[in-house]
C-alpha cells in the first residue's frame, strides 16, 4: 500500500466504451495499492459503469458535465483535505492503459513522491509514449509544450493529463482555477510552489484513449483550438504574475 498517494481521477463515457476495458482490468484496478481511489463521473454515464467501479472499492463523486477542465476542479472540491496526503490525479482512460501496460511504474512514481515532496508534479510522457499518438495531438501538443517550457523554466511534456497534487495547495487550485485547460493552468497558478516533473511510458496511446476522430480534419480542428486555448492561457497568466510583481 502507498503510505500517503491517493488516485483521484475523472470520467465522462456516456456510451459505456470502457466498460469492457474496466472488466479486463478488473484485478489490476482492485488490487492497485493507492490508499484510496476516487473517480468523478459525469452523470451522463452509464450507472453500469457507476456500478462496476463501487465494487472495485472506489469512492464515486456524480458531477454535472460540463467540460473536461469542470470536471476536473468538481474532482478536487470533493477530494478529503487530509494533511501531508498526495493525489495523483489521471485521467481515467490514461490510467486504464497505464495499469495494463506498465503498472510497474506506478512503484517508482510513488518512490518518486516520497522522495522529492513536490507540491505539484507534472507527469509527462517519454518521446516513444509520446510518439504513440495520432498526428493531429503530436504536431499541435509540440507547441503547447514547447510555449509552456519556455514559460516555466524547464523542459517538459504538460498535456498528457495526469499530476501529483499535495493536498496543502488544493483548496489554491480550487479559488482560482476557471480555464478551460487545466493541465497548463494549474501549474502556472502554482510557481512560486515547488513544482517537479516525472516522465512516464505509461502514458502511451491505446484503443482506451481512442475517439471517433483522432484522424479527420475535425481532429486537427480540435487539437489547433486546444492549442490556442493553452498559448492564450500561457499569455494571460504570465501577464497576472508580472503584473502582481
Amino acid at each position: 500500500m502507498y503510505k500517503n498517494l491517493c488516485l483521484a481521477m475523472v470520467l465522462h463515457d456516456p456510451h459505456s466504451f470502457l466498460y469492457d476495458a474496466i472488466v479486463e482490468n478488473e484485478t489490476r484496478l482492485r488490487d492497485s495499492r493507492y490508499t484510496n481511489k476516487y473517480v468523478a463521473i459525469s452523470n451522463e454515464t452509464n450507472k453500469s459503469i457507476v456500478d462496476l467501479l463501487l465494487a472495485l472499492d472506489f469512492t464515486i463523486y456524480r458531477v454535472e458535465k460540463r467540460g473536461a477542465g469542470n470536471a476536473r476542479r468538481d474532482l478536487l472540491k470533493n477530494l478529503p483535505r487530509v494533511k501531508n496526503r498526495f493525489y495523483h490525479y489521471c485521467d481515467f482512460d490514461r490510467f486504464l492503459t497505464w495499469i495494463k501496460y506498465h503498472s510497474e511504474e506506478l512503484d517508482t512514481l510513488n518512490s518518486y513522491v516520497e522522495t522529492n515532496l513536490d507540491d505539484y508534479t507534472i507527469i509527462g510522457r517519454t518521446l516513444k509514449a509520446f510518439n504513440t499518438h495520432p498526428l493531429s495531438w503530436i504536431e499541435t501538443e509540440k507547441i503547447s509544450n514547447e510555449l509552456f517550457s519556455d514559460y516555466i523554466g524547464f523542459n517538459c511534456d504538460v498535456t498528457a493529463g495526469s499530476s501529483i497534487i499535495n493536498t496543502a495547495i488544493i483548496e489554491l487550485i480550487v479559488n482560482y482555477s476557471n480555464r478551460r485547460v487545466t493541465d497548463v493552468e494549474w501549474p502556472l497558478l502554482l510557481k512560486e510552489y515547488k513544482i517537479g516533473y516525472y516522465c512516464t511510458n505509461g502514458l502511451r496511446f491505446t484503443d482506451y484513449n481512442k475517439t471517433f476522430d483522432d484522424h479527420s480534419i475535425n481532429s486537427w480542428i480540435s487539437r489547433l483550438e486546444l492549442t490556442t486555448s493553452i498559448a492564450v492561457t500561457i499569455k494571460e497568466l504570465g501577464e497576472d504574475c508580472e503584473s502582481s510583481i
